[in-house]
């Protein structure tokens, strides 16, 4: 069976309200027990932060910002799935901003916690997060997008 905590369904996990942080920390215990199975750590015991760092591995809730921010790139840049681009809309501001320049998207306005786990909530809101440095050029390649992306998250995770 193969375990996939990186799949968008997942965003937000970190901050989804649960019985004492339950969904975190059996997701740590998945990556931990999949890193033991590389055979990197030692013992049951070790701390897995590095052995997670020495993999590459960006921790879980940043790996779920990764993968939604790379779907919501490529669905810009070709218009692709059509059912995935539907749901992202362009900000359009009312006056003359300076941000008009830099690619924002729409956020729409959620009532509840659960709706803020949506596709439609939580895309636009990681793309507008992310650095201008990033985001700004929609014309580079998927791989310098990936690239530069990924580069981020290790800095700032």
């Amino acid at each position: 069976m193969r375990c996939c905590l990186c799949d968008p369904t997942f965003s937000r996990i970190s901050r989804t309200p649960t019985c004492d942080g339950q969904r975190d920390r059996q997701s740590v215990r998945v990556m931990a027990m999949v890193s033991r199975m590389h055979s990197i750590a030692r013992y049951k015991r070790d701390h897995i932060t590095p052995v997670l760092a020495r993999l590459h591995w960006l921790p879980v809730n940043a790996r779920i910002q990764f993968k939604i921010a790379l779907l919501t790139f490529r669905t810009l840049t070709t218009h692709q799935p059509n059912n995935i681009h539907d749901l992202l809309q362009p900000h359009c501001s009312s006056r003359q901003l300076r941000s008009a320049s830099h690619n924002l998207l729409e956020i729409p306005r959620m009532k509840t916690g659960f709706a803020q786990r949506s596709f439609t909530y939580s895309a636009p809101h990681i793309k507008n997060s992310l650095p201008y440095v990033i985001t700004g050029n929609l014309d580079v390649t998927a791989n310098t997008f990936k690239k530069k992306l990924k580069t981020w998250y290790y800095t700032n995770c």
